[in-house]
């Protein structure tokens, strides 16, 4: 395995672990609060795993948004 995908393989395993322990938690009926906190950490998880491997294979997210931006209101680069 490249070095590279070394970070996204560990983000998946944290998300993974984030969605388990939020299914356990709705499952033993935990309070309001802690299931707050619960899927708040599973759906930043999820972002992270997104995130990673958008940077793992090299999409320029925000150049890319800038030109489709720039497309948009008719600015010049």
């Amino acid at each position: 395995m490249k070095l590279k995908w070394i970070l996204p393989a560990v983000a998946v395993v944290c998300a993974a672990a984030a969605w388990a322990g939020m299914f356990v938690g709705l499952y033993l009926g935990v309070d309001l609060k802690t299931r707050t906190v619960l899927v708040t950490l599973a759906a930043l998880s999820g972002e992270a795993v997104l995130w990673t491997f958008a940077a793992a294979l090299g999409l320029t997210v925000f150049e890319a948004r800038r030109r489709i931006w720039a497309r948009l209101t008719g600015r010049a680069q």
